[in-house]
């Protein structure tokens, strides 16, 4: 078991082993809950993160054929995800 201390700001650093084993880089967003035991960490699932109208406008087509269900997930996956690379953090 590692340790880490909080800062005088309010911070507290991840081992860099946890972040790994678990896929956390610099930006990504938990929910914080206190428990009995401590605090609870959640990382926020960033595909929920974005309503349809921040979706919205991708999708349009005029004078083509309609999309496919599987061509319309790849495009909103595409726009999650140039959306969440975007982020300056």
């Amino acid at each position: 078991m590692e340790t880490t201390k909080l800062s005088t700001k309010g911070q507290i650093a991840l081992p860099k082993e946890l972040r790994s084993a678990r896929g956390w880089v610099p930006g990504t967003e938990f929910t914080v809950e206190g428990t009995p035991e401590g605090v609870l960490l959640r990382p926020v699932d960033q595909a929920k993160k974005y309503s349809i109208s921040d979706l919205a406008g991708i999708l349009k087509r005029p004078g083509r054929a309609p999309l496919t269900d599987k061509q319309i997930k790849a495009a909103m996956d595409r726009e999650v995800k140039r959306k969440y690379d975007s982020r300056r953090y």
